[in-house]
This record gives structure tokens, C-alpha cells and sequence, in this order.
């Protein structure tokens, strides 16, 4: 079985409100969604949601990359040649990680469907539930409580506070968090970099420690990995980097040098579900926890993230959310709760809505 055709499309996806981060606001989230077909009719899908100030690729470069270096080299490949795929292009091009996630994802969407099976049946087998965590943006802390209610209705556990403004005002928003969550609940705080040095950092850390807080995420600069080193020496709580590693060979560098108990792995810094599974694989190894991370992607990229999760013991929470934000989303990714809903079609159990991706599209191309 090969792969025949390629469509791309460039796509905004809208958000019920403005996210906001510590380096970022999106009133919409701009994504490349990557149909591939085969000459025995399958159809995979994959994504690609890059960022600016972490992926290092914009959504106009990873459209061009795709239609004119990675899927013309695709077609005619046999289906089930993934491995042998991302060596080629990693000569071929250095990085363009979330590019290359979109490929790899819809190659894994066609290997289980080619195999009739769900894709965490093949990456390990079912191993976890999968919940996804309530995660807040940058708010007035006076807003809080009404950002929090609606998932504490819904049943929620696990929440993330979006952190990295004012130490002040990141101590009230985790304090007022707490006071309006109870102690039961599982409570974590990403920085996203907005500290800056390893002393602001941990000062904060220290002013929110009475507060029952599960880790810390990125609380330096993504390449200050001295100061992250820094800052998990002297830090009550556990410390997770995200934006400091995108491939195994910066989880292999942090890995040597310490500062980190959690690695937040993401498939569109990684490149793919192949890179991510063994980037965890590293990660168990070394004796650090691992989470799935999100872009905030589609019902494509977010079930990819899901079966993950699902397959690995070396993963230990996963955050896919972004189907919550989306005021429109082009696929069936859904939640019981908290709780992610499989569909135990095989592959990734997508069912693409080609009418709302239609409504949807900027620009598309066919190959």
C-alpha cells in the first residue's frame, strides 16, 4: 500500500475567548491540516500547529514547507515506512518540527487503520486513563473564580494556572486559586518563561509553596538551562520544562546536566508521535516524568496526543485541550467530564466534518 495524494490546507480555528499566555495572546489558533491518501483508498489525517516562540516556524513556512519539500517526497512512499521516513528528512531538513508532526501523525492514522486497530493498541497497549486537565490563561486574579467554575461544575481535578506576570499578582491568582478549589484538588502553576531569571523565579516559587502545588513549569528562559538547574536545587517544588526542550537531544542535555523532574513533550516540537514516543522512552530512563503537551490543536492532533498518553506508563498526565477553546473544531475529540472519549475506530478514530474544514480553510493545496 502506498501513499498517493496529499491536500494541505491552512485553517483558523476559532477560540470562545482570547488565550493568553506570558509571551502570547490568540484570539484564534491558525492550523495546516494534511490529508494523505492511499492507491487502496485509506485516508490519514495529521496536523500541524506551530508557534512563532517555540517551534521557531510560522504557519505560512510550515504551509510552504510541506507543499514543496516534505509531501512531494512522500508520495509513492509505502505505508508503514515511518522510521525510515523521518531519517530521510532529517537530512533532508534540520528542525521544522511541526511540519514534519503533521506527516508523521497522519502516516500513524494510516498504519492503524491499515493494521484495524486504535493507535494506542499499537504504541503500547492500554495502559492509562486519560483526563485532561482544566488549564487557565492569564486573568485579572479578581476573575478567577468565574474562569474556574464552570469546569469545578463539570467535575474537574487537575488544574493549571497560566502564570508569568507580576510576582504579586502570580501569588494572588494561585492563592485565590486554591482558596476557590479546595484542598482537594490537584493544583499546578506554567510560568512560560515569564519570570525571566532563576532568582525571580524563585521567589515566586517560594511565595506560592504554602499552596499545595503539584510542579512548577518553565520558570526561566528557555535557553537558560544553568539557571533551570539553579532553581530545581533550590525549589520545594518539582520542576517541569516545556519550551527548554523540543527534540531527545535537549532532553538528552538536560538529562546530564539536572534541573528537571517533568519533561512537557509536544509533538509539534518534536516532530511526530515517533519522536515523542521516544523522547518518553529517554525520559523513563532517566527517571523523569513525562506529560503530552498541546499546542492547543484540533480533534486531529489532540487524539494523536490522547492514545499517547494512553499506551505509555512513562506518562503520567497529558493536556488536551484545545478542542474545549475552539468555538468551532473540524473533528469528534470529546470529553466525559474530564475524561477523554475514545472511538476505538482504528488509527486515530478522527471523523473529519470536510464541511467545517471547508468553512474553515484560508488556503489549500493538492498534490
Amino acid at each position: 500500500m502506498k501513499i498517493v495524494s496529499a491536500e494541505i490546507r491552512r485553517i483558523n480555528l476559532p477560540l470562545r475567548t482570547p488565550f493568553v499566555i506570558a509571551y502570547n495572546t490568540w484570539t484564534m489558533m491558525p492550523s495546516i491540516i494534511v490529508k494523505l491518501t492511499t492507491d487502496e483508498g485509506l485516508v490519514g489525517w495529521g496536523e500541524s500547529v506551530p508557534d512563532e516562540g517555540v517551534t521557531g516556524e510560522t504557519i505560512d513556512g510550515v504551509f510552504a514547507t510541506l507543499a514543496r519539500v516534505l509531501l512531494p517526497d512522500l508520495l509513492g512512499e509505502k505505508l508503514g515506512n515511518i522510521e525510515a521516513w523521518h531519517a530521510r528528512v532529517e537530512v533532508a531538513i534540520n528542525g521544522a518540527y511541526a511540519a514534519k508532526a503533521a506527516i508523521d501523525i497522519a502516516m500513524f492514522d494510516l498504519l492503524g487503520q491499515m493494521a484495524g486497530q486504535p493507535l494506542y493498541r499499537l504504541l503500547g497497549g492500554d495502559t492509562n486513563h486519560v483526563k485532561a486537565p482544566a488549564v487557565i490563561g492569564i486573568s485579572l486574579p479578581e476573575q478567577l473564580s468565574e474562569s474556574l467554575a464552570p469546569y469545578v461544575s463539570e467535575g474537574y481535578e487537575h488544574f493549571k494556572l497560566k502564570l508569568g506576570g507580576s510576582p504579586a499578582l502570580d501569588t494572588r491568582r494561585v492563592a485565590i486559586a486554591r482558596e476557590f478549589l479546595g484542598e482537594g484538588a490537584t493544583l499546578k502553576v506554567d510560568a512560560n518563561q515569564g519570570w525571566g531569571s532563576w532568582d525571580v523565579a524563585l521567589k515566586v516559587i517560594r511565595a506560592i509553596e504554602p499552596y499545595d502545588l503539584e510542579l512548577i513549569e518553565q520558570p526561566v528562559k528557555h535557553w537558560d538551562y544553568e539557571g533551570l538547574r539553579k532553581v530545581r536545587e533550590h525549589s520545594p517544588l518539582p520542576i517541569m520544562i516545556d519550551e527548554g526542550v523540543r527534540d531527545a537531544r535537549d532532553l538528552l542535555s538536560v538529562v546530564r546536566q539536572g534541573g528537571i523532574d517533568w519533561v512537557n513533550i509536544k509533538l509539534m516540537k518534536c516532530g511526530g508521535i515517533l519522536p515523542a514516543v521516544k523522547m518518553a522512552a529517554l525520559a523513563e530512563a532517566a527517571g523523569i516524568k513525562v506529560q503530552i503537551g498541546s499546542m492547543l490543536e484540533s480533534s486531529i492532533a489532540s487524539f494523536a496526543g490522547a492514545h499517547i498518553h494512553r499506551a505509555l506508563a512513562a506518562v503520567k498526565s497529558s493536556e488536551m485541550v484545545g478542542p474545549r477553546y475552539f468555538a468551532e473544531d473540524i473533528g469528534n475529540f470529546s470529553y466525559d467530564r474530564s475524561s477523554v472519549v475514545f472511538t476505538e475506530k482504528p488509527g486515530l478514530g478522527v471523523i473529519v466534518d470536510e464541511e467545517r474544514l471547508n468553512h474553515l480553510t484560508v488556503v489549500s493545496q493538492r498534490l
